[in-house]
């Protein structure tokens, strides 16, 4: 067997190992930042020394994770299989948690096995799959549609730097014309992570839209992965996977704003809403008031909770919405509390709407 063989060979053992491994979170774990938020809101630092790396954080808020807690969650899996795989075990080094940044500030987290002549990048908040960036070359990960329905993708290269050595780098839709940044990564250990990326995103506020003066938290977001066997989704990106028999797709994204006091999430119209199976629902969500179409594949439900029109049946309908699409219901109410809590007007009566809220979700 050839030399060039050879690495073939390898290169392919290892992106198989990676794949596994992403498939595996990819179908269990969901993108939030919201429920970092949620687990920090009480804490005034990043409580690092009590989660070592083998233990990550996400623990205590999966399914739900962020770039941080699923890079290294990942990196630690993939370093155990190649560890216990006869033949790759030296490559359990080449096993990275790499960050990009913007300025000195780590921006997003990923995991790669780094080689010579390319890098295998796993970044299941971008792609699904474990990809392969050749050197001097570039992979250009699966679309995603922002909150106004505008479709985006991400492209990866790996490039020698000025002294040689390769470095990967990240560019957000490089094909629309605009100098966006390209970012380049470099390996990040877990405290760094978590205290400049984690804790940093958890505790960002903004002035409040209520004109009180008083700072709320930035806007949170959240991602929802569903897989669909047998068929192919046709309007919203995604990613059919032969070994699992189907395709995965974001097909819930929600947008927490405690600034403006709103709730918007993101479903999928074609693809979702206009299934015969859902046409009940269709019907109620076309009379509430609350559907706004932003593109062909998508449409955006959004709860005003700073109104005091804002009653528990419109809120339910989103909320059984959400959960028809993978949000459990258990985890839309948090978020709805959540935000209710930082509307001062509602404040006094937060405890009061949940409890309708839960009687409303009997009734249905």
């Amino acid at each position: 067997m050839t030399q060039l063989n050879s690495k073939i060979i390898t290169t392919h053992f290892l992106q198989d190992i990676a794949n596994d491994v992403a498939l595996e979170y990819s179908l269990t774990c969901n993108w939030s930042t919201w429920h970092i938020w949620d687990y920090y809101k009480c804490f005034q630092s990043s409580r690092i020394s009590l989660y070592p790396e083998e233990t990550p954080i996400f623990q205590e808020t999966a399914p739900f994770a962020t770039c941080v807690d699923l890079a290294f969650a990942i990196v630690v899996d993939i370093r155990c299989k190649l560890a216990s795989t006869p033949g790759l075990e030296k490559y359990v080094e080449s096993v990275q948690t790499i960050a990009c940044y913007t300025g000195s500030l780590p921006f997003h987290c990923c995991a790669a096995i780094v080689l010579p002549s390319e890098c295998i990048v796993i970044d299941i908040g971008l792609h699904y799959e474990a990809f392969i960036v050749p050197l001097h070359s570039h992979f250009d990960t699966m679309p995603y549609l922002n909150m106004r329905g505008n479709a985006s993708f991400n492209r990866f290269r790996y490039m020698p730097s000025s002294n040689g050595a390769p470095t990967l780098s990240i560019q957000d839709s490089p094909n629309t014309g605009d100098p966006l940044q390209v970012m380049h990564f470099a390996e990040i250990g877990y405290s760094s992570a978590v205290d400049q990326i984690n804790f940093r995103l958890a505790r960002e506020t903004k002035d409040s839209a209520a004109g009180d003066h008083k700072r709320v938290p930035s806007a949170k977001y959240l991602t929802i992965t569903s897989k669909l066997l047998d068929v192919r989704y046709t309007t919203i990106p995604s990613l059919y996977i032969p070994s699992i028999g189907g395709s995965l797709a974001t097909t819930c994204r929600l947008k927490v704003d405690f600034g403006q006091g709103t709730i918007t999430m993101q479903i999928p119209v074609v693809d979702w809403l206009l299934k015969s199976e859902n046409s009940s629902l269709h019907t109620e969500v076309l009379n509430s008031g609350l559907f706004y179409p932003v593109s062909d594949a998508v449409a955006n439900l959004k709860l005003d909770l700073a109104c005091q029109r804002e009653i528990s049946e419109r809120i339910v309908l989103v909320g059984k919405i959400g959960e028809r699409i993978g949000l459990p219901m258990k985890e839309y109410f948090r978020i709805i509390a959540s935000v209710l809590d930082h509307i001062p007007c509602r404040k006094d009566t937060s405890s009061n709407l949940m409890l309708a809220l839960d009687h409303s979700l009997l009734a249905h």
